[in-house]
């Protein structure tokens, strides 16, 4: 099993999702499937900083009434009474992925096409706002 090679002490057999090794992964990692690591290791515990996460990357916040998660489709309502059933190897709602994310963005977004009259205009305005207060860019 993928998931137990740490306390095992083992090379992996095979890669994080189960599936077969890949043709990049075979000079590399199917030459050490199950051979010993020299040690072995759990999990205690696993952190992600979420609202860094929600900060620098724009992801969504865990207050956010249509999508708490940035992860999954789990709606504001739901997302705290499942997660007794969330482990590190599965989860009770639909994950995202990048098609899924990048159509949520693309869905959000306004494009607009600026002659050089009204980017002229609008130039001046975009500054680097430094001032302690200030969001610190253009």
């Amino acid at each position: 099993m993928v998931s137990g090679c740490l306390i095992a002490g083992e090379y992996p057999c095979a890669r994080h999702d189960g599936e077969h090794w890949t043709q990049d992964d075979i000079a590399s990692r199917a030459e050490v499937a199950n051979q010993k690591l020299g040690f072995r290791a759990f999990a205690l515990q696993i952190r992600g900083d979420w609202s860094e996460f929600a900060h620098s990357m724009g992801f969504s916040r865990w207050n956010n009434r249509d999508h708490p998660c940035f992860l999954c489709d789990s709606s504001h309502d739901l997302l705290h009474s499942l997660l007794g059933d969330a482990s590190a190897d599965s989860c009770p709602y639909v994950l995202k992925t990048n098609t899924t994310y990048d159509a949520e963005c693309k869905a959000c977004e306004i494009s607009i096409v600026l002659d050089l009259a009204a980017r002229n205009l609008i130039r001046p305005a975009l500054f680097y706002d430094k001032r302690p207060m200030g969001p610190k860019g253009r």
